[in-house]
């Protein structure tokens, strides 16, 4: 027992040195830290979704209940004078009754764990419908909106009209971004990147039944019009989320692009079931379009497997507005001057989105 304080007196001197060792470490470390916080002055903690250890990969699945809509499809009008005869005249104009339908969305993501940035590529598929059909008395007629002023059906009214509208869109996203808070329950995500999409219109339009005068029998009036476009361009956004707890969130994204492209437009105007002449007109022309995109929603989030697998699932408002996307030629006149009317209006789709996000 008396030989243990003189093994202590011997070892002391290499204890300390091993403590003053421990002590160079850990300054040299806190040194470094000290270092690196004031070289970032000001850090905003990442999303932790991003840095989740495991493959880094995002999927997400859309069920999108959508209604697409666009201006400047009025086909006809209904009048109770079309004789002009008399001085009181009413006019309602028809326009195609847009439908609500389904389309889907993916999305797959990876997470850079370099900074924790993220870079995301979506695919969006649509198809949007509209039909209408309206039908007259003897009293009344309807006009042929769409029709050549010059042609067979330019001057006759019809007792008989339908529209139908059928638009097919698909919209590719890419997107780098980054998440990170801006306070205890506030999460931002600035992306950039670029956006294609294309969209095939198709509107037929049909007036059935005009009484021609002179010749003592009935026309029918077929007008078949084309209007395609196909574009790129750059994309910015944002998107924000506001956590109620450590489930719930409300979430809000907004984002703009501006897509150069090619419309290709094609018309024909053709009669069944007479000799006359058919009308056919086409235009190609490249030109820029803005593009904006808002979302507005509720979602719930929760971990599985030791907080290697993430489950997202929301449920949400969207609105995208493709601007002066009516590019459908109407003549409005015979003359070569101010003869025809195009760019009459934007294409928007609206509706609710359910959405399921994993992590992993």
């Amino acid at each position: 027992m008396k030989r243990f304080p003189f093994l202590l007196t011997l070892l002391s001197p290499l204890l300390l040195c091993a403590q003053d060792q421990e002590c160079k470490d850990f300054n040299t470390r806190l040194t470094q830290l000290e270092r690196d916080v004031r070289c970032r002055k000001c850090y905003n903690p990442p999303n932790p979704v991003n840095g989740r250890e495991g493959y880094h990969l995002t999927l997400v699945g859309d069920y999108l209940y959508w209604k697409g809509q666009e201006d400047g499809l009025a086909y006809t009008y209904k009048t109770n004078n079309p004789s002009g005869a008399s001085l009181d005249t009413d006019i309602d104009v028809k326009e195609p009754d847009f439908e609500w339908e389904s389309g889907f969305r993916l999305g797959l993501g990876y997470n850079i764990p370099h900074d924790r940035w993220d870079l995301y590529i979506s695919w969006i598929d649509f198809e949007a419908e509209a039909d209408d059909h309206v039908e007259v008395d003897s009293d009344d007629g309807l006009f042929p909106y769409w029709a050549y002023p010059s042609g067979p059906a330019g001057d006759l009214f019809f007792p008989k009209a339908n529209a139908h509208w059928h638009t097919d869109l698909d919209v590719i996203d890419v997107e780098l971004g980054k998440s990170y808070y801006v306070g205890k329950r506030t999460s931002l995500r600035p992306h950039l990147g670029l956006r294609g999409f294309w969209i095939d219109q198709h509107y037929h339009i049909q007036y059935q039944g005009a009484t021609v005068p002179i010749l003592l029998t009935t026309l029918n009036d077929s007008i078949k019009m084309h209007n395609n476009y196909w574009g790129v361009g750059p994309r910015v956004g944002l998107n924000m989320e506001w956590w109620l707890g450590n489930a719930f969130q409300v979430y809000g994204q907004a984002a703009i692009s501006l897509v150069y492209g090619e419309f290709e437009i094609h018309q024909k105007e053709e009669f069944p079931d007479s000799d006359d002449s058919e009308l056919h007109f086409k235009d190609d022309l490249h030109i820029a379009r803005p593009v904006t995109d808002l979302g507005i929603g509720l979602g719930w989030n929760s971990t599985y497997g030791c907080d290697s697998l993430h489950l997202l699932v929301r449920v949400g408002w969207e609105q995208h507005i493709f601007f002066d996307q009516n590019q459908f030629i109407r003549f409005v006149s015979s003359d070569t001057s101010s003869s025809l009317l195009s760019n009459r209006g934007d294409l928007s789709l609206e509706g609710l989105t359910a959405s399921i996000r994993l992590d992993f």
